[in-house]
C-alpha cells in the first residue's frame, strides 16, 4: 500500500504519505518552507499503527542552507548531517542524489 501527495500553498509545500512497513502503517504529514535556492525547513510528523518497534509517531525538524561551494572531496548533493551519527547514522555524510536513485530503484522493485 502507498499513497502520496506533494502540494504548493502559498510559500510553502506540505505533503503527505501513507505506506506500510513491517506489518505497520506510516502515515506522514510535513511542510517545508524556504526559498530553496540557499535554505529550507521541513517539519515532518510520522505516525505509526500499530506501533513500529514500540515507537507511535516520530517528529523531525530539518533545516537545510548552502554553505558555499563544493569542499574538495564533495559533489554536488554531499550534505553534511553530524545528527545523523548520534542516531546511528552513515558518519553524518549523504548525498541527496543517491538517496533520490535508490528510492526511485525502491519503488521500481515495488512494483
Amino acid at each position: 500500500m502507498r499513497e502520496d501527495e506533494l502540494r504548493r500553498e502559498g510559500d510553502k509545500y506540505r505533503m503527505s504519505a501513507v505506506c506500510e512497513m513491517e506489518q505497520t502503517v506510516a502515515t506522514t504529514e510535513g511542510t517545508f518552507t524556504g526559498d530553496f535556492n540557499s535554505a529550507y525547513r521541513a517539519e515532518i510528523h510520522v505516525a505509526f499503527d500499530p506501533p513500529l518497534h514500540a515507537r507511535a509517531s516520530s517528529d523531525i525538524i530539518m533545516e537545510a542552507k548552502w554553505l558555499g561551494p563544493c569542499k574538495p572531496g564533495q559533489k554536488p548533493g554531499d550534505m553534511d548531517a553530524p545528527g545523523l551519527k548520534a542516531v546511528g547514522g552513515p558518519g553524518g555524510q549523504m548525498n541527496i542524489r543517491e538517496l533520490m536513485k535508490m528510492r526511485d530503484q525502491l519503488r521500481k522493485g515495488a512494483q
